[in-house]
């Protein structure tokens, strides 16, 4: 099953999930689906704990996906500054701190897939601490003091979070506004670009890791998620795992 099939959340950022978390798909097309009618594919006669476990992965999943494409929504739509007005400054002000409330629900809702998969120690080491850095930044955006903005040719600069750096030192949440120098700015879209990149790079590791046990889990259950597809209908709305948001016209095959 492939993304053009899934939900309208998916289907229309197909390309982003593809180039940016490319392993969702892998793991989507043989675990998840999308029934056509606004919820995952149903698999009869699994057992409870199995279908269970299949229901929060997929939930929790979703859950960081949804996230992710917010960012990049936010990222987006920074655009240089024509006129400056206080409702534009005011959307960069929610934007920026949104991105970050966004990047800590990944963060968390990631910790939960490897909990809901049972993985061991040594799968948990190696993938949360690549969300850690961005867990500080979100640390010191929603919970500290606002960093200072600046304008440069149309263009907000920003004096970013320093993540771990942050966490171990103590630094920079300790200036005040007027000791920033102009070295310690970099534009914004950038910044939110790189840490973009920096999170989508650190959610497709995990879904990689975990692979491999969902995998199993696959071939030990039975589950095949074309073969249940086929009896589906088609509907059109927004819709995910967690049931259709806007109901939509059903077509029968």
């Amino acid at each position: 099953m492939q993304l053009e099939q899934g939900d309208r959340l998916e289907s229309e950022n197909k390309d982003f999930i593809r180039t940016k978390i490319p392993s969702y798909e892998k793991i989507w097309g043989i675990y998840v689906g999308h029934d056509g009618n606004g919820r995952m594919t149903d698999i009869p006669n699994l057992k409870n704990d199995i279908k269970e476990q299949r229901v929060k992965f997929a939930e929790h999943n979703y859950t960081c996906v949804e996230s992710l494409i917010c960012m990049k929504k936010i990222a987006d739509t920074l655009q240089p500054i024509t006129q400056f007005t206080m409702d534009a400054y005011l959307n960069v002000l929610n934007g920026l701190m949104a991105f970050h409330a966004h990047a800590g629900r990944i963060r968390d809702n990631s910790n939960k897939i490897l909990i809901v998969l049972n993985c061991n120690e040594s799968v948990r080491s190696n993938i949360l601490p690549k969300f850690e850095n961005i867990y500080q930044q979100r640390n010191v955006i929603v919970h500290g003091k606002r960093l200072p903005l600046i304008v440069k040719e149309g263009y907000y600069l920003i004096a970013p979070p320093m993540g771990n750096e942050e966490l171990h030192n103590k630094w920079r949440s300790e200036m005040n506004w007027e000791d920033f120098n102009n070295d310690d700015f970099e534009y914004m879209e950038e910044y939110l670009r790189n840490t973009l990149d920096a999170i989508c790079g650190g959610y497709n590791s995990l879904l990689f890791n975990v692979f491999g046990i969902i995998k199993n889990i696959v071939q030990e259950n039975s589950i095949s998620i074309i073969n249940s597809t086929n009896i589906k209908p088609k509907c059109y709305g927004l819709q995910g795992p967690q049931g259709a948001i806007i109901s939509g016209s059903t077509i029968n095959n």
